[in-house]
């Protein structure tokens, strides 16, 4: 991941029996120094949470966006990991529709693309969850199983 000196955010659960796999959830300014960072998903102009955060687009240019009348705002968080891995569990199941919910969670974890623990990791303090990130055999306390795969997940 090109330029990101922080591989996890500092609201990341972590641990061997937290985490399977790991979804992109963005996280401000963490890589680049832009909103851009986050991950972008629509969002009706109007709505609540437009509301929110169009008024923040004077202090952060692009943080929301609009083309053709629809409306777009770059998110972060595991608000927007979770839909990640659970769209790619629902494209496992669209394609195997008799497989029960074990082998579709294996053929997401095992799809995973491989993330190694952070080298020279810091965590943000002595309270901080993430002290040290452990693991091997292709597992590891803050990625799991890796990244989710939609394309290799869909080929199991």
């Amino acid at each position: 991941m090109p330029g990101y000196d922080l591989w996890i955010a500092d609201y990341s659960s972590v641990g061997m029996s937290s985490v399977n796999v790991a979804a992109p959830g963005g996280d401000y300014f963490r890589a680049t120094g832009t909103v851009q960072d986050a991950v972008l998903g629509a969002v009706p102009i109007g709505s609540e949470i437009w509301n929110a955060y169009d008024p923040l687009h004077a202090s952060f240019p692009g943080i929301t966006v609009t083309d053709q009348g629809a409306g777009c705002i770059y998110l972060n968080g595991t608000s927007m990991a979770a839909p990640h891995a659970a769209g790619v569990a629902a494209l496992v199941r669209q394609m195997h529709p008799t497989w029960r919910s074990g082998a579709v969670i294996a053929a997401v974890e095992a799809s995973a693309t491989h993330l190694d623990c952070p080298a020279n990791w810091l965590p943000l303090g002595s309270a901080d969850e993430r002290q040290r990130c452990y693991g091997g055999g292709g597992r590891t306390s803050f990625f799991g199983f890796g990244m989710v795969d939609a394309e290799a997940a869909a080929l199991r």
